[in-house]
């Protein structure tokens, strides 16, 4: 089995800037629903989850480094977030909770397409 080429830097940006673009998405999701709906956390980690996944199809090799790459956004940004309610004396570790159970499932999800990719023969076509 020939090992693939290291995903390019240009992928790598992209990945960063789909998380980017999936934090402006998660905004809009925040404003149009309650923050404690229970199904607000499934419609945040769904799209950076499905993003890592994607990239790491195509580039099985970095496979869990993907969900870093894509959920970084929302966590330094809720890492700020959290920074900043410290430093108010309001501590408040809930938004940082968030981001690393975003992190988490972009990583695993990550990771299982990765693996996926890489038990599946490279000439092998699925028509689904």
């Amino acid at each position: 089995m020939t090992s693939r080429p290291a995903a390019p830097r240009v992928a790598r940006v992209l990945a960063y800037l789909a998380g980017a673009g999936l934090l402006a998405f998660t905004f809009g999701v925040l404003l149009a629903l309650n923050a404690d709906d229970p199904v607000l956390m499934l419609v945040t980690v769904t799209p950076f989850a499905l993003a890592a996944a994607g990239f790491a199809s195509f580039w099985p090799e970095d496979s869990w480094r993907w969900g870093l790459r894509v959920s970084a956004a929302i966590v330094l940004f809720l890492a700020w977030t959290s920074m900043a309610f410290w430093l108010n004396s309001r501590i408040d570790l809930v938004p940082m909770g968030r981001a690393l159970v975003v992190a988490l499932a972009a990583c695993l999800a990550a990771a299982l397409a990765g693996r996926l990719r890489r038990a599946t023969p490279s000439g092998t076509r699925h028509d689904f």
